[in-house]
């Protein structure tokens, strides 16, 4: 079975929302965020999106991993995989853990 770090070099997370997408590209081998940014959730954000990706890593060696990809993170997946990029979709969890102040989403921002 190939492992994750033979088979590629990096995974760009991705958090979107309606009005922005959180990126971060992590190192398969460390676990390292190798860089993070901000962008617009339209077209010229995914263009941004797929730029600052190719910047950061090789187009062969690495992955997409989209939160919502069915929803908010929709036109950033469709995009990617449109120029031929590895995209996997993962949905959001069921229930809401902001309540008890254990919101998951500024562990992921902070993974450095």
């Amino acid at each position: 079975m190939t492992m994750l770090t033979e088979a590629l070099d990096h995974v760009i997370g991705v958090d979107p929302d309606r009005d922005r997408l959180t990126i971060a590209v992590i190192d398969t081998a460390t676990t390292g965020v190798v860089a993070r940014t901000v962008v617009g959730a339209d077209p010229a954000g995914y263009r941004q999106a797929l730029a600052f990706a190719a910047v950061h890593s090789s187009v062969d060696r690495r992955v997409w991993s989209i939160e919502g990809a069915g929803s908010y993170g929709a036109g950033l997946a469709q995009v990617a995989a449109t120029a031929g990029e590895q995209v996997v979709g993962f949905d959001r969890p069921e229930g809401r853990a902001a309540k008890d102040g254990a919101k998951s989403d500024a562990l992921c921002v902070n993974l450095s």
